[in-house]
């Protein structure tokens, strides 16, 4: 019987909830020792200050798209550090590789193009 009135205790809960902005409620939480922590959109993610200060972000230069940013490697190890090498794919620039290490013949992938289910790799 507990989720019979669900839809309205959610609508309740949405209204109450959005009458105070993040900062508020967070404030209050930690006041009250209730774990919280804020939703970050992926563009606060840009500026979360730990991303920032462990250098998560790596710029690099693309061939085609120019700039951009990525996520670095999440882990260091001193004797083997982690780092980007190679730019991300253009769009189907593995995909002949891949499909032939897992083992599809060059026919079928043939007829993948062809019928524009796979794009063709750039040479």
């Amino acid at each position: 019987n507990r989720l019979n009135n669900i839809n309205e205790l959610y609508s309740l809960l949405s209204e109450i909830i959005l009458a105070r902005d993040a900062a508020n409620w967070l404030e209050d939480l930690e006041a009250a020792n209730i774990p919280a922590v804020p939703i970050n959109t992926p563009s606060d993610l840009l500026t979360d200050p730990h991303l920032v200060a462990t250098n998560f972000w790596q710029e690099m230069d693309h061939t085609t798209e120019g700039k951009l940013l990525c996520a670095g490697i999440p882990t260091e190890f001193s004797a083997t550090p982690g780092k980007i090498r190679l730019q991300p794919p253009h769009l189907g620039e593995h995909s002949e590789d891949i499909l032939q290490e897992a083992g599809i013949k060059k026919e079928k992938i043939d007829k993948l193009i062809a019928k524009n289910a796979l794009k063709k790799q750039k040479k």
